[in-house]
């Protein structure tokens, strides 16, 4: 079974900021067509325009740029990931 990533609400992520190791908590996913915007509460800084990437395995590759947003003292960020490589049946949960 090929490995799909879950992007329910309170789930934990995995991702790279320019290359740097970063967990976030999921906050909400978005269709937008063929990718999902998946919302993460990121446990670190992450600079604004770095290159988000997850790992190999998901054949995602490149989830765009960071546009960082702060709240409450924390960190938010939103992925753009491939929709081939979500569980659809976990976006909107």
């Amino acid at each position: 079974m090929e490995n799909l990533i879950n992007v329910s609400r309170g789930e934990p992520l995995e991702f790279f900021a320019d290359g740097q190791p970063v967990t976030g908590i999921i906050q909400r996913a978005t269709n937008r067509g063929s990718v999902i915007a998946v919302e993460v509460e990121a446990q670190g800084k992450i600079k604004n325009g770095a290159l988000m990437t997850i790992d190999e395995s998901f054949h995602v590759g490149a989830c765009g740029r960071a546009k960082t947003r702060e709240a409450g003292g924390q960190i938010f960020v939103t992925l753009e990931i491939a929709l081939k490589a979500i569980d659809r049946a976990t976006i909107g949960r």
